[in-house]
């Protein structure tokens, strides 16, 4: 008697091959996020920040141009982004030209600091950062920041 069990173990390898690939690209959409919201908090602090290195350049002139004013103003941000985050990614992560929806809350418990060395407490609140995330190259290419509360 001959059992026929070659094409179950070629579907269990290809299985497995997709969720390992799948779990390499989720920790790498996951470094993408820490890297840009990093990147994001440096300039918000009114210091030099990398973000071309984790968003296209028209998402990066977006984020700069938005907050050029408060940072030429003077004052800056002592950014406190809570020691957790939440991060919630739709999309196919096999699909090398799919567009990948990544939201990352945050509680934000920031301190403003003015011109003159003044630490301003921030009211606390709830920040939603919306990512669209490119595969190949793995990059942010929209974002939309929300304040939930």
């Amino acid at each position: 008697m001959r059992f026929a069990f070659r094409g179950l173990r070629d579907r269990i390898t290809h299985e497995q091959t997709n969720d390992e690939e799948r779990d390499e690209r989720l920790a790498s959409i996951r470094e993408l996020v820490e890297g840009f919201t990093f990147e994001l908090a440096l300039l918000i602090a009114g210091q030099d920040a990398d973000l071309e290195s984790f968003a296209d350049s028209r998402v990066a002139l977006q984020v700069r141009s938005s907050l050029l004013p408060f940072v030429e103003s003077g004052n800056v941000i002592r950014p406190d982004f809570g020691a957790y985050g939440e991060l919630r990614l739709d999309g196919d992560l096999l699909d090398d030209s799919a567009l990948i929806a990544a939201k990352l809350e945050f509680d934000d418990r920031s301190f403003r600091e003015t011109s003159e060395g003044q630490l301003l407490p921030s009211p606390r609140r709830r920040v939603q950062l919306c990512m669209k995330v490119t595969l190949t190259p793995l990059n942010v290419v929209d974002l939309d920041v929300h304040l939930l509360n």
